[in-house]
């Protein structure tokens, strides 16, 4: 990987995670940022990243699609994402809870972060939309 796609990716990832100040009328114009997301097969496979993830996690895309999320997410390793066609409902209770996830990026860099885990259908098969958001523990 060329040296300056790492150092690119040596930003404060948490500066992605927050608000914009509000601007002079008064109004938040809400986040400023796009999630970093991964499109994933039943499996677990990595079938696409954007933009906001390739930061996030220091890999392009191209380094990513087709293999497991567990490289990313290894709390995830012989997890099933799907039980009878729908997203498992452990994992699904612990998204929606709030759990913390130790996202591990290319840096070597640990991020407590949560998960959000949304199913789409695609042709028959279905996919999965997976969220990730690092959590900023620096001012606790």
């Amino acid at each position: 990987m060329p040296q300056s796609f790492i150092r690119d990716a040596e930003v404060d990832l948490f500066s992605m995670i927050r608000p914009q100040p509000q601007s002079k009328t008064g109004h938040d114009h809400g986040l400023s940022y796009e999630p970093a997301a991964l499109t994933l097969d039943e499996r677990g496979m990595i079938r696409d990243c954007n933009g906001s993830g390739e930061v996030l996690f220091g890999y392009r895309r191209n380094e990513l699609v087709w293999r497991h999320v567990s490289i990313l997410l290894p709390q995830l390793s012989g997890t099933p994402l799907l039980r009878d066609g729908e997203v498992d409902p452990q994992l699904d209770f612990l998204c929606h809870c709030g759990k913390l996830f130790a996202l591990h990026n290319r840096l070597g860099n640990i991020l407590p972060s949560e998960l959000s885990l949304v199913q789409l259908e695609n042709a028959g098969r279905h996919v999965l939309r997976l969220m990730v958001r690092p959590i900023d523990n620096s001012g606790l």
